[in-house]
């Protein structure tokens, strides 16, 4: 399940920065509108995770694209030609630092919580970016130079 997609964006890269963004600005609020040290820190576990994972990512597409590169040389290559190199391994966290399934079902919670407690007002939701399609208006990309 993703969270409501007036507020939240649809790629994976734009819902990590929005995350990231989102959870800075918690972690300066948060405890006032009503959230626990606990709570706050699970929204970040989740934001790390998916800070990462959304910067390997790219790895990942480049990891692929040397495999197919690297094939089709030892295959359709010439004698003497220059084998593609693979990028390195992609190292993945440590399994302690893995917060549990469920990320976006946490953070639709978290949201729910805070579009109907009194806390809740205009000023509330654009500092957290919670107005209908804010995440629109801004270019958001992870680069692997960010990750």
């Amino acid at each position: 399940m993703a969270p409501d997609n007036n507020w939240f964006p649809d790629t994976t890269q734009a819902r990590a920065l929005w995350l990231h963004q989102f959870t800075m600005t918690m972690f300066n609020i948060g405890q006032m509108i009503g959230f626990s040290p606990e709570e706050l820190a699970q929204l970040k576990a989740d934001d790390d995770w998916l800070m990462f994972f959304a910067g390997i990512s790219h790895g990942i597409e480049r990891f692929s694209r040397s495999v197919n590169d690297y094939c089709a040389a030892m295959t359709e290559g010439e004698p003497g030609d220059t084998l593609p190199t693979f990028m390195p391994e992609i190292a993945l966290p440590p399994k302690d630092s893995i917060p549990k399934p469920g990320i976006y079902r946490r953070l639709d919670e978290m949201v729910s919580r805070i579009q109907s407690s009194p806390h809740y007002t205009h000023d509330l939701a654009r500092l957290l970016q919670l107005e209908p399609e804010h995440y629109r208006t801004a270019s958001m990309e992870i680069s692997d130079a960010a990750a």
